[in-house]
């Protein structure tokens, strides 16, 4: 698991992992003194001040310095304020899908959000999921109310003036093609819950701790927002704390993975987690498909990170406007589209990506 260890490295900086381990399972004000004697608030990475905000929350035995409390407290009141544009589009557009009785899912972060308010979490959208069958009327919704919306494979974008607000899900992507087997057991498990002042349906924690989980790979593979890599440590600890009346049921986690055929997913998730936080989450609690399957499944992962998103973002940096305008040859963009669109076909390929990656000197 060399790889997976290096991509920890890469995604997380030794100061994000520091505060993970200090809030999630040592807390000491030996180690946060010592922390804070070389911190400058400044100079910090947005990620940081937003780790010791959840530190602050989540331990209030350990003693702050006043120049640091009040800047804190200031950013989560800034969260607070930052999320309310988007809960404005969330009461607007989902108000407009009840009246076309339209059923709907909060989906991850905003659902944790919905939660947990009082903890702040920086947001560039909210994802819901409605059913596939009303998924081409949700579309028409967001065009009566005002939004421009863009296709993905699982979902739509709404937008207005440039600025994505909301991503309308018809199913969790999770890169296997059985992804709308659990369509009607997320629903079927949902509750009824009163989420930013609009009536939703609010999943089950088990079914929450799953999105995290399989949405964490993906963020992995596509090299794609650290905040919710981030955030995805202190979610899984909150789901996992025991609930009266209600303790938690791996079986309906371990449902979820055989029906979606991600259960090597699964378990990739959490040895990155506990790759930073030791025993964070139990491997025991997950079926294990085999070392084989997990492995390969790790390839996948470092091919999508290593070679496809960075051939992906060389296609979105050619300007085709100033090409024409300059005269520039069309050719290498149009070679790189192609071989983009190859090396796309063959990403489940597992001896064609591992041998990739092994040309490149990735070593897995």
């Amino acid at each position: 698991m060399e790889i997976l260890n290096h991509i920890a490295q890469e995604t997380l900086s030794k100061a994000d992992s520091e505060l993970l381990r200090l809030s999630l399972a040592e807390p000491s004000q030996r180690r946060l003194d010592s922390f804070l004697a070389g911190w400058d608030i400044e100079a910090a990475a947005i990620a940081e001040p937003i780790l010791l905000s959840y530190l602050m929350k989540l331990h209030p035995e350990l003693v702050f310095p006043e120049s640091i409390r009040p800047r804190l407290s200031g950013l989560l009141n800034f969260c607070r304020y930052q999320f309310l544009n988007l809960v404005g589009h969330f009461g607007t557009y989902t108000h407009a899908l009840r009246a076309e009785g339209i059923d709907f899912l909060i989906m991850k972060g905003g659902a944790i959000k919905a939660l947990r308010p009082e903890f702040p979490r920086w947001m560039g959208d909210i994802d819901i999921l409605v059913p596939e069958k009303d998924y081409q009327k949700a579309e028409e919704v967001a065009v009566r109310c005002g939004y421009s919306v863009s296709h993905s494979i699982q979902s739509m974008d709404l937008s207005q003036n440039g600025k994505e607000f909301l991503d309308v899900h018809r199913y969790v992507l999770i890169f296997t093609g059985k992804e709308r087997t659990i369509n009607a057991d997320l629903f079927a498990r949902s509750v009824p819950a009163r989420v930013f002042s609009v009536e939703a349906r609010m999943p089950s924690r088990e079914d929450l701790l799953f999105m995290v989980l399989v949405n964490l790979v993906r963020n992995l593979a596509d090299d794609s927002s650290q905040e919710s890599i981030l955030y995805s440590f202190f979610d899984v600890k909150f789901l996992l704390e025991p609930q009266e009346n209600h303790p938690f049921n791996w079986e309906v986690v371990r449902k979820n993975a055989a029906q979606t055929d991600s259960r090597e997913h699964l378990l990739l998730a959490i040895r990155f987690l506990n790759s930073v936080v030791p025993g964070l989450v139990s491997e025991e609690k997950l079926d294990n498909p085999g070392e084989k399957v997990v492995h390969n499944k790790l390839v996948w992962v470092a091919y999508r990170r290593y070679i496809l998103m960075k051939e992906r973002a060389q296609i979105g940096e050619f300007n085709v406007k100033k090409a024409l305008r300059e005269g520039h040859p069309f050719f290498p963009y149009v070679a790189l589209r192609i071989r983009y669109a190859v090396h796309k076909r063959l990403q489940f390929c597992t001896a064609f990506t591992q041998h990739a990656l092994k040309v490149r000197n990735y070593a897995i």
